[in-house]
């Protein structure tokens, strides 16, 4: 089948247009989600961070007054005064 030149120069033409869009769209698209993921990945690194220091400061603040029942071990007892270093340890 024969197309006139003007048919064929719309077809070429709409050809390199497509193309070009294709490619943008792809460059976009990859920086958009490269972009997305970074940004993920920064918020999840703060917050581990976050939850980690207060974690930390509660177990520091909390252990230096708080003794543990020997004979039931899930009941905590505040008290004013530290555990003595020769205070033994149930291994329980």
């Amino acid at each position: 089948m024969r197309f006139r030149l003007k048919t064929k120069l719309v077809m070429a033409i709409s050809g390199m247009v497509l193309a070009l869009v294709s490619v943008l769209s792809y460059a976009y698209l990859s920086q958009l989600v490269r972009q997305r993921i970074n940004e993920t990945y920064e918020n999840g690194d703060f917050i581990a961070h976050q939850i980690y220091q207060v974690s930390r400061d509660a177990l520091e603040t909390d252990l230096s007054n708080t003794n543990v029942d020997e004979n039931n071990p899930t009941r905590f007892v505040i008290s004013s005064k530290p555990i003595s270093p020769k205070t033994p340890v149930s291994t329980r």
